[in-house]
């Protein structure tokens, strides 16, 4: 074994799996301390992760806590992860005000506020997250475009305001297109208020945008003869073009992109899961494909 530890320690020319590898060991081991030096001497990420990863299995939520912070200059998923990591101690609260202090960091950056309003809604906090996104607002100005809206609109259903959802979208500059009527749709459906939903897609601008989804929301009502036609023979438009990242919202330049987190795999993690797929991120929240609406000289109107 010591001849493992004294293959693995780090020289000028140690490759960064190489690094990764001796802090997988030595955690494995359970050589805390000596991987805490590894972390504090290595000038890459991975190895601060695995130890926040120890300290965590070991019950030092707080030093876990710190050694995700540290690794922020290397990895862009970290808002994410120290959002999770207290809500899965029960530190809900905690877990909020990370989210709003990244949120209002980054200053309107899509994937932090659909971090912070998700994270409200799971923790049943629906009002206080409607209060945050509205503090944030302000801070940029009072501007909020559709796919920030379109994070209070689970929120609000979540308060018993989805009537004032629904007229709030209406006044939206962007709430009579077709990706709004859909968003909204999706919530009226959700809710139960199926009809309603149908009414507004086919009411909508450009409905081919979501033609199958009134098909489905119709074959729930048991109007199977008029939403057959609609599922059976729908074509789907082109896809909407890649984003340009200049001129866009946030750190990232790119409003409407997928936000999920997507998390560097130590070792542990592709032993507990070899079949998942991970991927290393390249912009500001963990994503490396940008899809949004079309741009708006080439948008249906």
């Amino acid at each position: 074994m010591e001849e493992a530890f004294a293959l693995l320690r780090p020289r000028p020319d140690t490759s960064v799996d190489d690094r990764g590898a001796l802090a997988d060991l030595l955690a494995r081991n359970g050589r805390i301390e000596e991987l805490r030096e590894h972390a504090e001497a290595d000038g890459h990420g991975p190895a601060l992760q695995r130890l926040a990863e120890a300290l965590e299995d070991a019950g030092d939520v707080d030093g876990a806590v710190e050694a995700h912070r540290r690794t922020e200059v290397f990895r862009r998923d970290v808002p994410a992860l120290l959002v999770d990591l207290p809500v899965r101690h029960g530190r809900g609260e905690e877990a909020i005000e990370v989210a709003r202090r990244c949120a209002e960091r980054g200053g309107g950056d899509d994937c932090d506020l659909d971090l912070l309003a998700g994270l409200c809604l799971d923790l049943g906090r629906p009002e206080h997250g409607l209060e945050l996104l509205d503090a944030l607002k302000a801070r940029r100005g009072g501007e909020e475009h559709w796919e920030q809206y379109g994070m209070r609109l689970p929120l609000m259903a979540a308060c018993g305001r989805i009537d004032e959802a629904v007229e709030q979208s209406r006044a939206h500059p962007e709430g009579d297109v077709w990706y709004a009527a859909g968003q909204v749709a999706s919530m009226l459906a959700r809710a139960g208020r199926l009809e309603e939903a149908v009414a507004l897609l086919r009411a909508a601008p450009d409905p081919d945008w979501n033609r199958p989804a009134p098909g489905g929301y119709l074959a729930e009502l048991g109007r199977f003869e008029e939403a057959l036609p609609l599922l059976r023979h729908h074509e789907p438009p082109q896809p909407p073009q890649p984003l340009e990242r200049a001129g866009g919202f946030g750190r990232g330049g790119g409003a409407g992109r997928w936000c999920g987190p997507v998390v560097q795999p130590s070792a542990r993690a592709r032993s507990r899961a070899s079949s998942e797929s991970t991927i290393q991120s390249q912009d500001s929240c963990g994503s490396t494909g940008v899809w949004a609406k079309p741009p708006a000289a080439s948008r249906p109107m």
